[in-house]
């Protein structure tokens, strides 16, 4: 294409130049016949414009020859369209990819757990479990299955440090999990030292009432104290109104649910 390019440009600079001869010399033939000092014949002077006519049409059919057809222009162009779309697919491919990888990283990090040094402590048992249906999950509930059986109804369903819920129905290795966040669930929490209480509201989000005293900004952490310290959400937006005493926080999950595909529980 690049050759192409400059191809056409040589040619173009070509006939300008062309155009250019012809029309000094037109003009110094005027100039010699008003002052009365040309010297040459109307015969070698009509040779001299045919000559740089024909040197003009030769230049032209050249450039013509070299051009791309529009035809041939549409198909390059529509090639390397398709080529930008595939890097765009991979790209994306290579990004979901990376998060899952990431993911399942956190899954294992909560499986293995750190070493203890005082080896009196029994840790919890973990399952990875995997989410199946998470259609119900506005009304508050995901469905999941584990591979080993051993889980039991309240036991967590955690992703990392994140709390996602407990089990209230197990039927085997089919568990059923209502979520932190659902509209009919109160939960205690901390946040920022403070003992609050989180009322779901089924949308991955939650809201808290607290004095408008107490100092609270988008982004700090709410987790369950009884829990470990598990991570509920952070704040998402605090609602103050001048003629209430009282601030309302909304707060959101780390990850929405339609985003998880692995889950740990947590035998205690």
């Amino acid at each position: 294409m690049k050759i192409k390019y400059h191809q056409q440009r040589n040619n173009k600079r070509r006939i300008s130049q062309i155009l250019l001869s012809v029309t000094v010399l037109s003009l110094l033939i005027l100039i010699l016949t008003l002052t009365g000092k040309l010297q040459i014949t109307t015969k070698y002077v009509y040779a001299s414009v045919l000559s740089g006519v024909d040197n003009l049409k030769n230049t032209l059919e050249v450039a013509q020859s070299t051009l791309t057809p529009k035809s041939t222009l549409l198909k390059e162009n529509q090639e390397m369209r398709e080529h930008l779309q595939k890097l765009q697919t991979i790209s994306t491919y290579n990004k979901a990819l990376e998060q899952e990888n990431q993911n399942l990283r956190a899954l294992l990090n909560t499986r293995i757990g750190s070493k203890t040094s005082n080896k009196s402590v029994k840790k919890p048992a973990t399952y990875l479990a995997r989410i199946i249906d998470y259609k119900n999950a506005p009304y508050g509930t995901i469905l999941a299955k584990i591979a080993t059986p051993g889980a039991k109804v309240g036991d967590l369903a955690v992703f990392g440090k994140m709390i996602v819920g407990d089990i209230v129905e197990v039927n085997g290795n089919y568990i059923l999990i209502k979520l932190i966040t659902a509209s009919d669930r109160v939960s205690e929490v901390n946040i920022n030292n403070n003992i609050a209480i989180f009322t779901g509201d089924s949308n991955n989000t939650g809201t808290i009432t607290l004095s408008r005293t107490i100092p609270i900004q988008i982004g700090d952490i709410v987790t369950l104290p009884q829990a470990n310290g598990l991570i509920i959400g952070t704040v998402e937006d605090i609602d103050k109104d001048s003629q209430d005493s009282m601030q309302t926080i909304k707060v959101k999950a780390l990850i929405p649910i339609s985003q998880l595909h692995f889950i740990s529980i947590i035998n205690d």
